[in-house]
């Protein structure tokens, strides 16, 4: 590194802007070619999922995105990068209900709806998670009761007027019956 160092400074003014002009040029025909040759990128889709009615919850972690690998010409893997965001993959959950409450999906139903989102040279190589596994449950209302659970002291030369009122003094809650159950 040190004799590049010294070589390059023995070089004169003209000779220098030469040297950077031409690495410049060097730079961007390496970038031209490797945007036109074919590259493999892997490409973090979000998904965003239609609200379910009150009645009903999902009981397991869905994932907030999708990891797709892809093949294609380099600068449109640019494009895809930069888009992603913008081409979410929205799941209406109440379609993939079933009676049993449970539902395994494959990941591959939705593959032609990602292909709406990509050139026609693209090809798709791999999806993670490969499936979804949701599972439905019908929520159950219950009535609480909320009651002061606190030892309350006035500072000195305050009083109390009157009795300690609780506004509101229950409240609904909608949830699965395990969770209603805990909830006293």
């Amino acid at each position: 590194l040190s004799d590049i160092l010294v070589s390059l400074s023995h070089l004169r003014n003209g000779e220098m802007l030469s040297f950077v002009d031409f690495l410049l040029i060097a730079t961007a025909i390496w970038f031209l070619h490797t945007t036109q040759s074919e590259l493999q990128s892997t490409i973090t889709y979000p998904i965003h999922y239609t609200e379910l009615p009150g009645h009903i919850t999902v009981s397991t972690r869905l994932p907030n995105s999708i990891q797709v690998s892809i093949k294609d010409k380099g600068a449109r893997l640019y494009a895809y990068h930069f888009k992603r965001k913008k081409n979410a993959l929205t799941i209406d959950l109440m379609s993939l209900k079933n009676k049993d409450g449970i539902c395994r999906v494959p990941i591959k139903n939705f593959e032609t709806r990602i292909y709406n989102h990509l050139n026609p040279s693209a090809q798709i190589l791999r999806i993670q998670p490969d499936s979804l596994v949701v599972y439905f449950v019908e929520n159950e209302k219950k009535n609480i009761p909320i009651e002061l659970n606190a030892d309350i002291t006035l500072a000195d030369q305050h009083m109390l007027t009157g009795e300690i009122e609780i506004q509101p003094k229950s409240i609904n809650v909608s949830a699965p019956s395990e969770v209603l159950e805990k909830i006293k």
